[in-house]
């Protein structure tokens, strides 16, 4: 077998990932991996077919394909293990044999005056959690299909397809979570019958619903919903887009979510407004930079309207339709309000966003004159002849031209002739010396532009003349008329000159009503010196293509605007921010207190804004670090500040890399903008998957026009660039306490963390320094220190097995506390069967460091649950497990497992069973009964007994005490504890309840 890198194979197959008829994938898919609160990215090396996971989490990940034997790399399913041993699997179940993808079933596209073609298809997009295996119990998601159809629109400008746009159709079958299924019972989403309004063959969430094992539900929340109307524009839209998608319109809007008691009853309610402003049609081209509303009349294809596109960001449009407020159920409110993304632009992106800059930079400026006696001036050595003259200033000048409109009468064009009387002429002069610097012919015409000389900040003079410009004519308006208007551009004071507006909308303030009394969180994302912390982490990634050789596209360049995305692969419009300062203010703006946050906030790596482009070097990773936060009180003074330092593998942290090019010489992926490191004496391998550092490289390629005009390809250049999915391992190392007393520093504390294990990735240690120098050291060992290889080979590395604290005093250093908790070295055992589970927990004198057992676990059952322990004085206790083994009912104190007879704990276990089946809020008398003859048995007269009954789901019902005292728990029909009641024996020696606790819930309507 031969192997060629993909360099070879585009040169050889004259092939690119554009229009290629034999396309090559440069850029390896990137998986994302969100379940559960967690997430994380991962690409398969293309060499091993193993995942690279970018975070250094202590996953597992293994990938099963259809036929790896045979070349087949279609995933089929994919299994992740966690740092505690847990296992997902995502595509398929356990078995292999239930499935959960989303498939692209069909894909046409092609420009909409023609017959589409139909593209590849039948590709898994996504793998759904299937199933979720712990130690002891198994969790099932089951899906339904739905096939849902939908529309993508591009503009385009290149050969004979110039100004045209192309409509992709593409019909997917995606997968609808209906169940989660768990031991205690069931989650069922409820969706709509009918067909969404937004999108065709979808259906809506409308109820999620809490069952028990037997069906009953315990709780409900219910989605209200409509549907938002666009503003109805859609004449920057073609009419066959429009008759393709019909559903395009409209937006599902969640308006209130209704948690809803057992017998239907509305419980509480939330509700959501937004703003009311009207979305556009998906797709319209009434976009800015960024794919938000901008409320501006484009064209239906952007590229035939480079001049007059607008692409800037306005935000009472991008406002349209963002939430505004949340009222909560105890009738208080939060309501949000927003502002633009300032942010400035890296000077690598200056060449594509400068040329176009943001309007927060500057001012449109303008001055008119037309015919009016108070700025006629008389000729010089005249009484009656004169001309109309306006100064004006120009003081901070952006850009460097002036345009006009100018109407001047009879005979006039845009090209000055003798048959024009009325002459214009515009003159930059010295203010001191009277002296012209400058001068500019002004003809008829609209939007014109003055350009040459450029236009500069200082003193202008404009002057209309005309022979029959006469002092008495000056009166009147309708002789000899003219206006000129002059338009420019003013650079705002104290705004840089790279600062622009990044996508969406930042929040700015939020505003709590709490029944009356409001409070107030205000947000600035400024600097100390004032200005903005914001940069800019993507560029708008339009591509146009000018030109073809073979298949071989060649990309002029990326423009900033203008032109429909194609895609968003840079984090084209996100923004990360530096600090932040959240200030908490009182209903009349007082202060209270404020917090200044600063964040990591580095750029992504590599050149991938130059072509050949490419996917950048992601420090997504790397980003929004807590570096810094200082408290400070009403007055401004510091309260207490909270430092965090950062590093990689050993290194003060930087998250960008040295390599060695395709030529061999050393390169680094840092913007040219950001700090590095010193340059190490020899590159590392641009491959590394190490403990503490992951780097795939990926190798773009491009051809340079030698001539734009040369059809010959051979006269070109080849291009390479290299970049990488790469992340680093993040210590952090140390945390600084500082409290403050009047502003000035009193008590510090430091924490060090330290990760300095081969083999995972858990913390190995903790020291504190208090305030009075006494140090506290805590050492971790895990299965890899301890040798513990089965719970290695299940990978549950993230559980101490061995805990040490030591406290130095001065110069005297002592053990204040040890522990050691022992699993087993291998399955079966008699004790935990086939599930790795705690055996014992053992304690060692501080003085002798000698062990002692403080507790045994004696036996589990075959769910995991611990059916017997003896603590250190020897004393064992039994526990009874019931509901179908999910709750304990009974623990007896004294007694060993083999103590009792099976056919006792079969006396409360049966019972326990037909409770549960039985339903919420049963009749537990007879459960009662059998767990009272329990207690009561000859056979435990020796022992305490506690028993437990339960509504499973909702909680305990009673707990009743080895002194025969009951305590009952009451819900309401929201499951929420309403009572709690003893049963105690009243005079006459009956049992009776009292009431020793209630709780109320007052909700607003």
């Amino acid at each position: 077998m031969k192997l060629i890198t993909v360099r070879q194979q585009l040169n050889n197959e004259n092939a690119s990932n554009g229009d290629s008829d034999t396309p090559v994938d440069e850029d390896p898919d990137l998986f994302f991996i969100n379940f559960l609160g967690r997430s994380a990215k991962f690409v398969i090396d293309n060499v091993t077919k193993k995942a690279v996971v970018q975070s250094f989490d202590d996953w597992k990940i293994d990938i099963d394909y259809e036929d790896a034997s045979a070349g087949n790399f279609r995933i089929n399913r994919i299994i992740i293990t966690d740092e505690s041993g847990n296992k997902y699997y995502f595509g398929k179940d356990s078995t292999g044999t239930n499935s959960a993808y989303d498939v692209v079933t069909s894909v046409s596209s092609g420009i909409i005056t023609d017959t589409p073609k139909n593209e590849e298809n039948g590709y898994k997009t996504a793998w759904h959690l299937k199933e979720v295996k712990t130690q002891k119990d198994t969790y099932v998601f089951n899906y339904a299909s739905e096939q849902v159809v939908t529309y993508s629109k591009s503009d385009l400008n290149k050969g004979d397809n110039m100004g045209s746009i192309s409509l992709s159709t593409t019909t997917t079958t995606q997968q609808i979570l209906q169940t989660i299924s768990f031991p205690n019972g069931t989650v069922e989403f409820i969706f709509n019958q009918s067909e969404r309004e937004d999108l065709k063959g979808g259906k809506a969430l409308n109820n999620i619903i809490l069952k028990d094992k037997i069906g009953t539900q315990i709780k409900k929340v219910s989605l209200v919903q409509n549907y938002r109307l666009g503003n109805g524009d859609n004449n920057n839209i073609h009419p066959v887009v429009l008759s393709k998608d019909t559903k395009s319109d409209k937006r599902l809007f969640l308006n209130q979510i209704n948690e809803v008691g057992r017998d239907e009853s509305i419980i509480s309610t939330y509700k959501l407004e937004y703003n009311p402003g009207e979305l556009p049609n998906r797709h319209s081209n009434s976009i800015d930079y960024w794919g938000y509303f901008n409320g501006k009349p484009n064209k239906m294809n952007i590229f035939t309207d480079v001049v007059e596109a607008n692409r800037d960001v306005y935000g009472n449009f991008a406002e349209a339709g963002i939430l505004t407020k949340i009222i909560y159920p105890t009738g208080g409110s939060e309501n949000f309000y927003y502002e633009d993304n300032q942010v400035l632009v890296p000077n690598y992106f200056s060449l594509f966003m400068l040329s176009n800059p943001s309007r927060i930079v500057y001012d449109e400026k303008s001055t008119a004159v037309a015919k009016t006696s108070n700025i006629f001036v008389l000729n010089n050595g005249s009484s009656t002849l004169g001309k109309y003259i306006k100064e004006f200033e120009i003081p901070s000048m952006y850009g460097s031209k002036l345009s006009f409109n100018a109407m001047l009468g009879a005979g006039c064009t845009s090209v000055e002739t003798a048959d024009c009387k009325t002459k214009v002429r515009l003159y930059r002069y010295n203010k001191d010396t009277r002296a012209i610097l400058a001068t500019y012919v002004i003809t008829q015409g609209n939007n014109v532009d003055l350009i040459n000389p450029p236009i500069e900040s200082g003193s202008y003079r404009l002057e209309v003349s005309n022979p029959s410009f006469t002092l008495s004519d000056s009166e009147n308006f309708e002789t000899n008329p003219f206006s000129i208007v002059l338009r420019w551009k003013e650079q705002k004071p104290n705004i840089p000159i790279n600062s622009f507006v990044g996508g969406g909308r930042r929040i700015s303030r939020i505003e709590v009503n709490e029944n009356g009394r409001i409070t107030k969180r205000k947000f600035t994302y400024t600097l100390d010196d004032g200005t903005t912390s914001g940069k800019l982490l993507g560029i708008p990634d339009y591509m146009c293509v000018i030109k073809k050789y073979g298949n071989v596209p060649l990309v002029a360049g990326q423009l900033s605007n203008r032109i429909q995305p194609m895609s968003s692969f840079n984090n084209a419009g996100q923004v990360g921010y530096s600090q932040v300062t959240e200030s908490f203010l009182s209903a009349d703006d007082s202060v209270l207190w404020t917090k200044k946050y600063t964040f990591s906030n580095y750029s992504d790596g590599g050149e991938y804004y130059r072509f050949p482009y490419h996917l950048p070097d992601d420090t997504d990773w790397a980003r929004g670090l807590n570096l810094k936060t200082i408290s400070y009180d009403y007055s401004g003074k510091i309260v207490e500040t909270l430092e965090n330092k950062y590093n990689f593998w050993g290194e003060e942290f930087s998250p960008y890399r040295f390599f060695k090019t395709y030529d061999g010489t050393l390169a680094t992926n840092a913007p040219s903008t950001e700090l590095i490191p010193t340059p190490p004496t020899q590159a590392p391998s641009s491959y590394i998957l190490s403990h503490a550092i992951k780097s795939v490289p990926m190798y773009k390629w491009g051809k340079y026009l030698s001539d734009p005009t040369d059809p010959n390809p051979a006269g070109s250049s080849d291009v390479y660039r290299t970049a990488f999915f790469y992340g680093g391992m993040i210590r952090n190392y140390q945390k600084i306490k500082t409290e403050y007393v009047n502003g000035s520093p009193i008590l510090v504390t430091y924490v060090n963390t330290v990760q300095d294990s081969n083999s995972h990735h858990q913390v190995t240690s903790q020291k504190t320094t208090y305030p009075d120098q006494t140090i506290e050291e805590t050492i971790y060992q895990y299965a890899h220190e301890k040798g513990n290889q089965l719970m290695i080979d299940k990978n549950m590395v993230s559980i101490p097995l061995e805990t040490t604290t030591t406290q130095t005093t001065g110069s005297v250093n002592k053990v204040v506390d040890k522990t050691e908790t022992i699993y087993p070295t291998a399955l079966p055992h008699a004790v935990t069967g086939n599930l790795v589970l705690p055996l014992s927990v053992n304690s060692f004198d501080i003085v002798n460091n000698t062990p002692s057992i403080e507790i045994t676990y004696n036996k589990y059952d075959s769910k995991g649950n611990i059916q017997q322990y003896t603590t250190k004085e020897g004393v064992p206790t039994t526990i009874i497990w019931g509901y179908n083994q999910t709750q304990p009912i009974a623990k007896i104190e004294g007694a060993k497992l083999s103590d009792i007879s099976q056919s006792l704990i079969d006396s409360i276990v049966n019972p326990s069973n037909t409770d549960a089946a039985a339903g919420v809020n049963n009749d537990e008398t007879s459960f009662l009964l059998a767990l009272d003859n329990f207690r009561k048995n000859s056979a435990l007269t020796n022992y305490q007994v506690t028993t437990y009954t339960y509504d499973p789901l909702v909680g305990v019902r009673s707990i009743t005490q080895p002194s025969g005292i009951r305590e009952v728990y009451v819900y309401d029909t929201a499951n929420r504890l309403k009572e709690v009641r003893i049963r105690e024996k009243d005079s006459t020696g009956n049992y009776v309840l009292k009431t020793v606790k209630e709780f109320k819930y007052n909700y607003k309507p």
